[in-house]
C-alpha cells in the first residue's frame, strides 16, 4: 500500500460510541492506527451538544512524525505511478 499523509482528518469506523456516533483513526502507512498518545477527543454536534458526532485521535507530535516519515518513503514510488494508477 502507498502511505498517505491526511490533510483532513482521515477516518474509519473502529467503535459505535453512541446511536450515530463512530469512533475514528488515523491513516498511516497504509493502515488505520491509533494515536501514540492513546488520547481521543469527542466532537459534539454544535446545535445538540447531547449529540457525539464521533470520537477523534488526540493526534501528538510522534504520530505527525510518522506520518510524514511515511510519505517521504512513498514519494519517490508514489512519483513514478503513472496518473491512472494513482487515481486508484
Amino acid at each position: 500500500m502507498i502511505p498517505v499523509v491526511r490533510s483532513k482528518l482521515s477516518r474509519t469506523r473502529i467503535a459505535t460510541v453512541g446511536p450515530m456516533s463512530e469512533q475514528y483513526r488515523n491513516y498511516i502507512d497504509g493502515e488505520w492506527v491509533e494515536s501514540e498518545t492513546g488520547e481521543t477527543f469527542e466532537s459534539r454536534n454544535p446545535a445538540d451538544r447531547d449529540d457525539v458526532v464521533g470520537v477523534f485521535q488526540q493526534s501528538g507530535d510522534a504520530d505527525a512524525e510518522r506520518a510524514v516519515e511515511a510519505a517521504a518513503a512513498a514519494a519517490g514510488t508514489w512519483a513514478d505511478t503513472p496518473a491512472p494508477e494513482r487515481r486508484g
